[in-house]
């Protein structure tokens, strides 16, 4: 919001003294050869502001591409953490459905454990341990560029 204030308060500006500099010309010339002769000796100017506003269209575009290029960077990241976090759920699902089907089939309750149930259990542990970690990472992802724009 801030920078279209800026740009139309720079448009008005430049309108202004345009309209100003119309007016100065015809109260201090009034004759309309020498209006002609003090139009051309402009001309080497226009040329100048023509150049610097190619400049600075050239600099918009280039910057505008390489931001671009930096967004579909964090874009394809975000989806390979998203995908590997949805792969680490869906194994975590399955041990879950694993574990409660052998608890099922043996009967025992889940507080005598044997080494299979202890290994699935570790096996548990370290999923939810990854999957923790990758929704942090996921987290800071997304906070990250939001961080750069506001330095900017």
């Amino acid at each position: 919001m801030r920078k279209i204030l800026i740009f139309a308060l720079l448009v008005l500006t430049v309108l202004g003294l345009q309209v100003a500099c119309g007016f100065a010309l015809f109260y201090f010339i009034p004759d309309l050869d020498n209006r002609a002769k003090f139009g051309e000796m402009f001309i080497v100017v226009h040329a100048l502001f023509d150049g610097l506003a190619l400049a600075a269209l050239i600099f918009t575009v280039i910057s505008q591409d390489k931001e671009i290029k930096e967004q579909g960077v964090r874009q394809s990241e975000l989806v390979k953490v998203s995908a590997l976090s949805a792969l680490l759920n869906a194994e975590y699902a399955l041990l879950y459905s694993k574990i409660r089907e052998f608890e099922r089939s043996s009967g025992q309750p889940r507080d005598d454990r044997s080494a299979k149930e202890l290994e699935i259990s570790r096996r548990e542990e370290e999923i939810h341990k990854l999957t923790s970690t990758l929704n942090s990472m996921i987290d800071i992802k997304m906070i990250e560029p939001s961080k750069q724009e506001e330095k900017k």
